[in-house]
């Protein structure tokens, strides 16, 4: 990646993948959720999938490989900490594995009043 940014709300990064300004982002699960038709998960953060790195429908298969292949060796505490306090790296991620996270949203949200 050439540059990165702070976006200061989920939302935000995945509409900025989404319409191209930025090639990849991290996303709370339910953001990514909520604009997968759009996204396609590289890597997600491990045990708790709270963030979901996604690029954009049409985004270069190419860049996507080297993309996934760096976030998937990255071991440098540092850089981890820029994504969540204590995360220890990424983990491959597929549509499938959040296909239960929107029926848990609506409940949720049917909960909470959302």
């Amino acid at each position: 990646m050439s540059r990165h940014n702070l976006l200061y709300r989920h939302d935000r990064v995945a509409k900025n993948v989404i319409i191209n300004r930025y090639d990849a982002g991290a996303v709370k699960a339910s953001v990514y959720e909520k604009y997968s038709r759009f996204l396609k998960p590289l890597a997600r953060s491990d045990e708790f999938q709270d963030f979901v790195v996604v690029c954009r429908n049409g985004f270069p298969r190419e860049k996507r490989r080297r993309l996934e292949e760096a976030l998937l060796s990255l071991r440098d505490a540092e850089v981890l900490h820029a994504f969540k306090t204590g995360a220890v790296g990424f983990v491959p991620a597929t549509k499938s594995q959040f296909a239960n996270l929107g029926p848990i949203i609506e409940r949720v949200n049917a909960k909470f009043g959302r």
